[in-house]
């Protein structure tokens, strides 16, 4: 038995002494190319269509790797990504093959991406009919709007002190949802327009691959019309950028901005991931400066960070929501709102009183800041005005608070990041908010319009000679990089 143990020791060092070969390599592939295939068949053997990203300029490769019993419905060329589906029965030697094949960047489920739980609150109310005003009156400080009183997460913010000093805007923001109500009473003057088509002669005027896309595009129905058949994109819509000073409903952020309209979400709120990255698309592509995402769900998919990866280079920004689980996500991560990205801004929300809501989802370095997200008056479809509430209410504050800042005349000419930072250093800090965020504070846009140049900061009382350094905010990025956390 000695002797045993004696000659077995030898042959192992032996066999460790034996130079590496090809042999360990191989062996590797193999493990890797294993737990590609084992991780397929745990996560993705429900779902019915499947991503295929393949490397740039090397489709017809990637084609040829397919399995031949897989019916590749669309190729998206933008993406660099086949869209398949499936048959029930996968041979794992046919999937094996596919992932260790070196033009295949990856294989991922075309997941279904939705809403985030049912908004905590929805009191719709019908609209009551106001008297014209002529569009884009001269700002003041205090809107005729006769909801305006309601809206408590604009005095949050101190919006109307900002509205003193910034006037007029061409800032497309895109609403990423289920489609806007563009005929809205209250919105339909701030829906941006594709001047380069003529309206219902079905045809691609512009050539910019979409037919009849006059305010946007339908990627649940593909087609030119994203009207909103769920309430959901109409309210966000309204929170950005409903008409102010017009006499009717209630008024958003930006009084001014242009509503892009992009649908991917259905009448239940769900949409496909390779519709949403389609989505975001659309907008980089056809002018937005901000893109709005009040939505979530699935994991980290390569696809949509590829797409994330486009909008950075596009020099735009991406609001996310931060969901409304209630959970830390610097724990258990929300997509998009925890995507790597720089551009990202990601939103928690805020009650009246300053404290986190309950159902928001919070993380000292997953989340950037906080807004008003409970409860929230705004637009439905129909000229209806009702509350939601939700980390997707939250979201259209900072979105429209962005293009408002773009617009001011000292950053007109700024980059994203210059807005960002600006939003962040000013946000203003909450006790309630400590260790819950980056900022650990809520969005205030009182910094746009300072008491010196406001005609009428006299009938509000805010402290607006604080100013909020960001230290901290410089040291954390300069020593850690941005957001490593997420």
């Amino acid at each position: 038995m000695k002797f045993t143990r004696i000659c077995t020791l030898f042959a192992v060092a032996a066999l460790m002494c034996t130079p590496l070969g090809s042999t360990p390599t191989y062996a590797q592939e193999n493990l890797e190319t294993q737990t590609k295939v084992d991780k397929f068949y745990n996560l993705y053997k429900k779902e019915e269509q499947v991503l295929c990203g393949y490397q740039p300029g090397r489709a017809e490769q990637a084609r040829a790797a397919i399995p031949q019993n897989w019916e590749i419905i669309e190729d998206y060329t933008d993406g660099n990504f086949f869209v398949c589906k499936r048959p029930a029965e996968m041979k794992r030697e046919s999937i094996a093959n596919l992932v260790s094949t070196p033009s295949i960047r990856y294989v991922e489920p075309n997941a279904i991406i939705s809403l985030d739980p049912p908004d905590a609150e929805k009191q719709a109310a019908q609209s009551k009919q106001g008297a014209h005003h002529p569009y884009h009156k001269p700002y003041q400080c205090k809107p005729n709007d006769p909801k305006m009183d309601q809206l408590w997460g604009m005095k949050n913010i101190h919006a109307p002190q900002a509205w003193c000093c910034v006037q007029n805007s061409n800032v497309i923001v895109a609403v990423i949802d289920t489609g806007v109500d563009y005929k809205h009473e209250d919105l339909a003057k701030n829906i941006w327009t594709n001047t380069g088509e003529i309206p219902g002669d079905g045809i691609d005027n512009d050539n910019n691959g979409f037919i009849d896309d006059v305010h946007g595009y339908d990627f649940v129905n593909n087609d030119g019309d994203p009207m909103d058949d769920n309430d959901h994109g109409t309210h966000v819509a309204g929170t950005i950028g409903a008409v102010g000073n017009n006499g009717k409903g209630v008024v958003g952020v930006n009084w001014c901005a242009q509503i892009m309209a992009v649908k991917f979400l259905n009448k239940n709120g769900s949409g496909f991931l390779s519709d949403a990255i389609k989505a975001i698309a659309y907008a980089r592509e056809n002018g937005a400066w901000v893109l709005n995402n009040s939505w979530g769900g699935g994991g980290y998919y390569q696809a949509m960070a590829d797409e994330i990866t486009r909008v950075e280079k596009a020099h735009l920004l991406f609001v996310a929501a931060a969901g409304n689980w209630g959970l830390n996500t610097d724990r258990f991560r929300h997509f998009p709102s925890s995507y790597l990205h720089p551009n990202i801004i990601s939103v928690a929300s805020i009650n009246r009183w300053d404290r986190l809501s309950y159902f928001s989802n919070y993380g000292k370095y997953s989340v950037d800041i906080a807004a008003p997200g409970s409860s929230i008056l705004s637009t439905l479809p129909g000229n209806r005005y009702g509350r939601l509430s939700g980390t997707s209410m939250a979201t259209p504050h900072v979105a429209g608070a962005a293009a408002l800042l773009w617009c001011h005349p000292d950053y007109r000419c700024s980059s994203w990041k210059v807005i960002k930072k600006k939003l962040m250093c000013n946000a203003r800090p909450l006790d309630s908010l400590k260790g819950k965020c980056l900022t650990e504070g809520t969005l205030d846009i009182s910094f746009l319009c300072p008491p010196c140049h406001c005609s009428c900061h006299q009938h509000y009382h805010w402290n607006c000679h604080k100013h909020y350094h960001c230290h901290d905010y410089d040291c954390y990025h300069q020593n850690h990089g941005h957001h490593l956390c997420r």
